[in-house]
């Protein structure tokens, strides 16, 4: 089965992008979800596969290190609703949110599941599903030092960095 799926990635790749664009990976999983019959009705929030792709992405196929790291001095060149790590400690948890996780547009049933925020406009409706998450309030790791983030942010930045470089002039004694 495994060989399956490896050949299956080489022939057509991953139809998903989820470095640039999570939430319409998210969106495609949970389309293909439902053509396969699942009812966000009765799904209470469960994973359709989500998941699963992102952990593919991020550990099977080394997309990890794709992914840029979320700090202080990234934050201003990190594009909108990319996929990003942040290096945090849980200072609380804040106890279960309850969400619209999937509601009807029309004919068509749409997720908010992975976002902070509805995509669309929601009309009230007897469709729409709420969904329960767990509140964590992460703050950056205090006192971390450069030499603690991951080597792959340090080589990315470190190339940046040597690439704005010029050529050193030639020492004295090596003219002449």
């Amino acid at each position: 089965r495994e060989r399956e799926r490896e050949r299956e990635r080489e022939m057509v790749g991953l139809p998903f992008d989820c470095l640039a664009n999570p939430l319409g990976a998210v969106r495609l999983t949970f389309e293909k979800a439902l053509s396969s019959g699942l009812d966000p009705s009765t799904s209470d929030g469960q994973d359709w596969g989500a998941v699963d792709l992102f952990r593919q992405f991020l550990f099977e196929n080394g997309g990890l290190s794709q992914v840029p790291i979320l700090n202080a001095a990234s934050v201003k060149y990190i594009q909108p609703n990319t996929l990003v790590r942040f290096r945090a400690m849980v200072q609380d948890m804040w106890g279960n949110e309850l969400y619209v996780g999937a509601y009807k547009d029309g004919t068509t049933w749409r997720t908010n599941k992975f976002s902070d925020v509805c995509q669309s406009q929601m009309e009230l409706s007897p469709n729409l599903r709420l969904w329960e998450r767990r509140l964590l309030y992460c703050v950056p790791v205090p006192g971390l030092n450069s030499w603690a983030e991951p080597s792959e942010a340090l080589a990315n930045q470190h190339k940046a960095w040597t690439s704005q470089q010029r050529e050193k002039r030639a020492r004295d004694d090596d003219n002449g």
